[in-house]
């Protein structure tokens, strides 16, 4: 009985263990940018930043035409430009919001390769 405990310990351990270790070892792929997708991070310049975070909200209520429910608002680089992406309310699409100029347009559709 012992031996059928151990046998059975050691293949449910090997059996668990690996999908864990390659789902940890996948998610250590999105600290190196770099190596996934030729992904790279930019640096954010906080001198160009003119808008707001509240002023970016409100302009992509305007460009909605009614105040979104925003799930999420993030500061990133597009096209060498700091853009915020609003996200929530108009399902899969968001709108970017240009961080210098206040412009607000919607998501482009994804595009098939």
């Amino acid at each position: 009985m012992r031996k059928f405990i151990y046998q059975t310990h050691l293949w449910l351990g090997l059996f668990v263990s690996i999908p864990v270790l390659t789902w940890a070892l996948s998610g250590f792929l999105y600290a190196l940018p770099n190596m996934v997708e030729g992904g790279s991070v930019e640096k954010i310049d906080s001198a160009k930043i003119k808008i707001a975070p509240d002023q970016a909200i409100n302009k992509a209520n305007e460009l909605a035409g009614k105040t979104l429910p925003t799930t999420a608002l993030t500061l990133l680089m597009k096209d060498g430009k700091p853009v915020y992406q609003s996200i929530g309310g108009l399902g899969a699409d968001s709108i970017f919001i240009d961080a210098e100029t206040g412009e607000a347009r919607m998501s482009e559709p994804p595009t098939l390769k």
